[in-house]
């Protein structure tokens, strides 16, 4: 397991997954994981993978093995802590995220709340929704 400057945790699959990712396809190298939130789902928050080709300004960049990981500045405390791995069984396979900032989550997984007090979290949610506009 590797720790990006303790914001995010990626186990040793969900590392050798992004290496694939970037390795397989042409015109992936040198790209960023983008992990970020966005406001959403039944819980308050959804979790957003992308490769990118670069940094944007408010991001912190998390140096990792082979790539960097990038996540903007008004994610850090909800994503702190968080460990992301990569799941394979039979019927499917994909990224899955532990975070100890979730303190609820939607019966299907795919979202989560936080504990934050509501006019910080509110300022989160409409923070993340202008970077939702703008990609």
């Amino acid at each position: 397991m590797t720790a990006t400057a303790t914001v995010i945790e990626l186990t040793d699959k969900a590392v050798a997954q992004v290496r694939h990712l970037l390795g397989s396809t042409p015109g992936h190298r040198g790209l960023r994981l983008r992990i970020g939130v966005d406001p959403g789902g039944c819980s308050g928050y959804t979790y957003k993978l992308a490769l990118v080709p670069g940094a944007e300004t408010g991001d912190v960049v998390l140096p990792q093995d082979g790539f960097d990981v990038v996540v903007h500045t008004t994610g850090v405390d909800l994503l702190r802590g968080m460990r992301v791995d990569y799941t394979e069984t039979l019927t499917s396979s994909g990224f899955t995220f532990a975070n100890p900032n979730a303190k609820s989550s939607c019966g299907c997984g795919s979202s989560f709340g936080s504990s934050d007090d509501p006019e910080r979290t509110a300022g989160r949610r409409e923070a993340a929704a202008n970077r939702s506009r703008r990609s």
